[in-house]
C-alpha cells in the first residue's frame, strides 16, 4: 500500500531534473518530519497502529518507528532513496530516547523528592520535609498546586507563617475558587479566629472556603460548619453540624449538651450525654487498655452526676496502666469532688487525694490556699488542717516546687516572712523554670524590709516578664522592682501595661500614684488616687 501523500512527493522528485542527487537527499531529509507525521496519523488509523501505539509509548511509536514500516510499503526505488534518510531516522531516535530519559530522569527525581518529604511529614521531621518540598520546586520538571501546597504546610510548622500565607492566599483566593485542598486548609486555620472573635466578617470567608474545599464530611470540616453555625446565631444547625462531627468523636456530643444546657433544655442535654455514654462504653469494650476513650467516658459520668461509676471507671484504668494521664485523670476527677462539696472534711479529704495522685497538679494546690484565705479569720483550726495536709505531703519525700509554693504562700499569709522565704526559695531551686515561683520570689525579696535584695528580684522579675509579657502579674512585679530602684519612668510604663489587664487594680493606682508624685505631678497623682479609693481589691 502507499501513501498518496508519500507517492505525490517522490513523483514531484523525480521530476525535478534540475536537483543533483545531493540536493534531492537534502530535500528528502527535510521532509522527514512531515513523512513522520503523517505516518503518525496513519499508526493511529491502523489496525497495526491500535495494536503497537498503546500507552505512553504511542508518540514514539507514531514518529519514530512508522516511518520505517512505511520506508518497505514503497517502491525498491522510493525504499532506496529514504534509505539515505536511514541515519537522520536513528539520530533523531537517539535524541528522543535521550530527552525522553532526561524528562524521566528529572520526574523520577521529583517524585522521591515528593515521597521523602511525605515520610518525614508523617514522621513529624518537618524541617527535612521542607528542605525536600523546595528542592521540588527547585527541580525541572512540573510544579503542582499540590507541590506548592505541600511546602507552604512545611512552611507553617517551622514558623515561616509569611511566605506559607503567602502561597496559601494564592492557592485559595478570597474572592474566587481556587485550588480546593488550599481552601480547606484555609478554612480549618480560620476555624479558631473564628470561634474566639466571633467576627462576622472572618464567619464568612470561613464559610467561602468551606463551600470550595475538597471535603465536607470529615470531622474537622463539619466542626467547622458548627463554627460558623454558632457564630451567626443559627444554633439548630450548628447542632446538625455537630452530629455529624460527633460520629467519629463522641465528644462533641458534651458540646451539644453544653448548648442545650445555656437553653435550659434539660431533657436534650441529658440526651446528649447519654449518647456520648453509649458511644464511649462501646468503644471501651472493643479497647479496655483505651486511656482516652476510658477517660472520655468518666468525664461524660461525671457531666451525669453518675460519680461512683466515674471514680470505679478511673481505678480499673490506674490498675491497668498506671499513667501520669490516667493519675491527672483522678487528680481532676477529685478536684470537681471537692468544688461540688460543702462539707469541709470531705473537701479536705478530696483535695488530699488530688494531690496525692498527682504532685503536680497545680489546681489543687491554689484550691487548697484558696480554702486557706477563707478559713484563717474566722475557723483558724480549719485554716491548720489545710496546713497540715502541705506539711505532711512535705514530710513524706514529695518535695516537689508546687508544695513549697503553696507552703510559702500560707507562710507568707500568716505573716511569716522568713519562713515564706525559706519555702519560696526551695521551689525556685527545685524547678527555675516555675514562672509563678520565681515572680513571687521576686516580689518577696523586693518587698520584705528585713532581707531585701532588688538585684536579685530584678533579674528574676525581668526574666519572668521577658517569657510571658502578657501576664499582668509578673509585669506588675516587674514595676514594683523598678519602682524600688527609683527607676520611676521605667516602673510607669511597666504599671500602665499592667493596669490594662490586672483584676486588682487598687494597688497599681496607688503606686501609679506614688510614682507621680515623685515625678512632681500632682494632677495625675490626684487621679489614681481617686481610682484608687474605688478599684477592686488587689491581688
Amino acid at each position: 500500500m502507499k501513501l498518496p501523500f508519500l507517492s505525490m512527493l517522490m513523483e514531484i522528485l523525480d521530476r525535478l531534473d534540475g536537483f543533483s542527487g545531493i540536493l534531492k537527499r537534502i530535500w528528502l531529509f527535510l521532509s522527514l518530519p512531515f513523512v513522520a507525521l503523517f505516518s503518525g496519523l496513519y499508526a493511529g488509523l491502523s489496525e497495526a497502529g491500535r495494536i503497537f501505539a498503546q500507552g505512553p509509548f504511542r508518540a514514539l511509536f507514531g514518529i519514530l518507528l512508522f516511518p520505517l514500516l512505511f520506508i518497505f510499503r514503497l517502491t525498491s526505488d522510493a525504499r532506496k532513496d529514504l534509505l539515505w534518510c536511514l541515519p537522520a531516522i536513528i539520530a533523531g531516535f537517539c535524541i528522543a530516547m535521550l530527552a525522553i530519559s532526561t524528562i524521566a530522569q528529572g520526574e523520577r527525581i521529583q517524585q522521591r523528592y515528593r515521597m521523602n518529604a511525605a515520610t518525614a511529614i508523617r514522621n513529624g521531621d518537618f524541617e527535612r520535609a521542607l528542605v525536600f518540598s523546595q528542592r521540588v520546586l527547585t527541580e525541572s520538571g512540573e510544579v503542582n498546586e499540590a507541590d506548592r501546597l505541600r511546602l507552604a504546610m512545611c512552611l507553617i510548622q517551622t514558623g515561616e507563617t509569611t511566605l506559607a500565607t503567602q502561597i496559601i492566599d494564592d492557592l485559595a483566593p478570597d474572592d474566587r475558587q481556587g485550588y480546593p485542598p488550599a481552601h480547606r486548609l484555609k478554612a480549618l486555620n480560620l476555624t479558631l479566629a473564628v470561634e474566639k472573635t466571633k467576627n462576622l466578617a472572618l464567619a464568612e470567608s470561613l464559610r467561602f472556603h468551606l463551600s470550595n474545599s475538597d471535603d465536607t464530611k470529615s470531622e474537622a470540616i463539619q466542626t467547622a460548619f458548627a463554627v460558623y453555625y454558632m457564630v451567626t446565631q443559627q444554633v439548630d444547625r450548628a447542632i446538625q453540624f455537630l452530629e455529624s462531627a460527633a460520629e467519629a468523636n463522641p465528644m462533641h456530643y458534651h458540646t451539644i449538651a453544653s448548648i442545650y444546657g445555656e437553653r435550659n433544655e434539660e431533657v436534650r442535654k441529658i440526651d446528649a450525654l447519654r449518647r456520648a455514654k453509649i458511644c464511649y462504653e462501646d468503644l471501651l469494650t472493643d479497647d479496655p487498655a483505651s486511656e482516652t476513650n476510658r477517660i472520655a467516658l468518666a468525664k461524660t459520668l461525671t457531666r451525669l452526676e453518675l460519680y461512683p461509676e466515674a471514680e470505679k471507671l478511673l481505678l480499673e484504668g490506674l490498675d491497668i496502666n498506671s499513667t501520669d494521664q490516667m493519675k491527672r485523670s483522678l487528680a481532676e476527677y477529685c478536684l470537681l469532688r471537692h468544688d461540688l462539696s460543702d462539707d469541709f472534711d470531705e473537701k479536705l479529704l478530696y483535695l488530699q487525694r488530688s494531690i496525692d495522685f498527682d504532685i503536680n497538679f497545680l489546681p489543687a494546690y491554689q484550691a487548697l490556699f484558696r480554702q486557706f484565705k477563707l478559713r484563717l479569720a474566722d475557723a483558724s483550726d480549719k485554716a491548720d488542717q489545710l496546713e497540715d495536709v502541705l506539711r505532711a505531703n512535705l514530710a513524706s519525700g514529695n518535695n516537689t516546687a508546687l508544695s513549697h509554693f503553696a507552703m510559702s504562700n500560707i507562710k507568707s499569709k500568716r505573716g511569716e516572712k522568713k519562713l515564706a522565704l525559706f519555702h519560696i526559695e526551695k521551689a525556685f531551686q527545685l524547678d527555675p523554670r516555675f514562672a509563678v515561683v520565681a515572680n513571687n520570689l521576686a516580689w518577696i525579696l523586693a518587698n520584705d524590709e528585713e532581707n531585701k535584695d532588688l538585684e536579685r528580684a530584678y533579674e528574676l522579675s525581668k526574666d519572668v516578664v521577658e517569657h510571658f509579657p502578657r501576664n499582668p502579674l509578673f509585669r506588675d512585679t516587674y514595676a514594683t522592682v523598678l519602682m524600688e530602684q527609683e527607676k520611676y519612668q521605667e516602673a510607669l510604663v511597666e504599671f500602665e501595661k499592667a493596669l490594662a489587664t490586672i483584676k486588682g487594680k487598687k494597688n497599681v493606682h496607688t503606686k501609679l500614684a506614688f510614682i507621680y508624685g515623685e515625678l512632681g505631678m500632682v494632677d495625675m497623682k490626684e487621679v489614681h488616687l481617686r481610682k484608687a479609693a474605688t478599684a477592686s481589691t488587689p491581688r
